[in-house]
């Protein structure tokens, strides 16, 4: 039986945390506001899709299995992929691209179709050093013509939200406002009159309340606070190498399974950071 309990502060970041409340009833109305601001994607649409668990399917037995934080399957064309990134790790950008061509891949071999697949990432860092809240990327050459539309990232940059000189999206501004709030008190007294968001609210409130829930909340703030150590200690390198070594298996293996589709050499390279030669090597 669940017992009631309270936690005072609560980090919004939190792995365990943040899946479950954007895979919530409760919260499809304010994310489904929130994605469609950044993606231009019809709100009923986004509302409507299904938002699962973001294991992707394998490529063979003997692969690592691959999980993203969340995956919304909008129809046949067009899925997104949110990550929330809470600490820098060596690579993570990579990660989650590998996983968002993974997507791309493997409804080609399975469904024999191509889909475009948007990769929202939240980061609680500011790696590319610029002051804009939010960036986009495609796939371009220099003069900005983009090749291909199976591709689109969004980085949204926690840190850069405090810069006053940029006009952003009110829907965005206000769930990038949620996820910084630390209580429920908080979040109450700030969405006071929005009934959509303290519909969400009282979500959070009852994980946090769950004994059960926080047992699994608990459990990934332990892990990225042994992380967290483990950087400050200069235990990081060696884990960077050996990410570093993993990472570069996987994009060969990855950049094969893209060439076996015929997908442009030019794409592959910029999608692996192999080189031309290597992948024509393969």
């Amino acid at each position: 039986m669940n017992t009631k309990i309270k936690i005072d502060k609560i980090n919004m970041y939190n792995d365990y945390l943040f899946k479950s409340l954007i895979r919530s009833i409760e919260a499809r109305e304010i994310v489904s506001l929130f994605l469609s601001s950044l993606t231009g994607i019809e709100k009923e649409r986004l509302y409507n899709a299904s938002y699962q668990a973001g294991e992707l399917p394998k490529s063979n037995k003997n692969e690592k299995g691959k999980v993203s934080d969340i995956i919304v399957k909008i129809d046949s064309s067009n899925h997104i992929i949110i990550e929330m990134n809470q600490y820098y790790t060596p690579n993570i950008i990579n990660k989650n691209i590998d996983y968002t061509f993974s997507d791309i891949v493997q409804n080609i071999k399975i469904n024999n179709r191509y889909i475009k697949v948007y990769l929202i990432n939240i980061d609680n860092f500011n790696k590319f050093k610029r002051k804009d809240p939010i960036l986009y990327f495609e796939l371009s050459n220099k003069y900005g013509d983009i090749e291909s539309e199976m591709y689109k990232s969004i980085h949204i940059i926690l840190p850069n939200f405090v810069n006053q000189e940029y006009t952003i999206d009110k829907e965005v501004t206000k769930f990038i406002n949620l996820l910084k709030m630390r209580s429920i008190e908080e979040m109450k007294s700030k969405f006071k009159n929005e009934k959509a968001y303290l519909k969400a609210i009282e979500k959070v409130e009852k994980y946090m309340e769950d004994e059960e829930f926080i047992g699994y909340y608990d459990i990934e703030e332990r892990r990225k606070w042994e992380m967290n150590e483990m950087k400050l200690a200069g235990i990081e390198e060696g884990m960077k190498q050996g990410i570093e070594k993993g990472i570069e298996k996987r994009n060969i293996e990855f950049a094969k399974q893209l060439k076996d589709k015929k997908i442009d050499i030019q794409i592959i390279s910029e999608t692996t950071g192999l080189s031309i030669s290597e992948i024509e090597k393969l």
